[in-house]
């Protein structure tokens, strides 16, 4: 277990060499979180996380990107970073959003005049309601996208199953 660090340091390098060199991340901007734990039979712990972003200073400005999460898979993010969030409990494409009073304070919906997506993403994928607070909120597919209080930096994934009805909105491996 000794060298279990320095393999996935070597695993790390090696996977953001590679895709750096395809030009992966010049055309997708993206947040790569990898979180390993190795236990050893003496019941020592270990947990390391790594944390990258990765972008061209040329990129774009995207309003909606991509976040990748080893247990997760690619999630969408906002233009900072931020985990997007589908709620289980809202009906696709019914123009409303089942997270009102305490739970929006929990779950503030997404908002943004303006929808920029990298390559990977589809623009007409994403549309908006309005809420019955007035607030327009950003939508994917016909879900509404909400952030999770609880996030207090890019890439944070608390929101990731709580109550077995809120979830990163996860996406297919984007291909540019």
């Amino acid at each position: 277990m000794a060298n279990f660090r320095t393999i996935s340091a070597i695993f790390i390098a090696l996977t953001v060499i590679f895709a750096t060199s395809t030009g992966y991340f010049a055309a997708n901007p993206t947040t790569i979180t990898l979180t390993t734990t190795a236990t050893q039979k003496t019941t020592v712990t270990q947990t390391s996380t790594s944390t990258q972003t990765v972008a061209s200073p040329s990129s774009p400005a995207y309003t909606v990107g991509l976040g990748y999460n080893s247990s997760i898979g690619f999630y969408l993010t906002n233009a900072t970073g931020f985990t997007l969030y589908m709620f289980k409990v809202d009906k696709p494409n019914n123009g409303t959003s089942a997270c009102y009073g305490n739970c929006a304070i929990n779950w503030p919906a997404f908002s943004t005049s303006k929808i920029a997506v990298p390559p990977g993403l589809s623009a007409s994928s994403f549309g908006s309601i309005t809420r019955k607070d007035g607030i327009k909120q950003v939508t994917y597919n016909g879900l509404p996208l909400y952030f999770f209080h609880k996030d207090l930096q890019a890439g944070n994934t608390f929101g990731q199953g709580v109550g077995t009805v809120w979830f990163a909105y996860t996406v297919p491996t984007p291909h540019a």
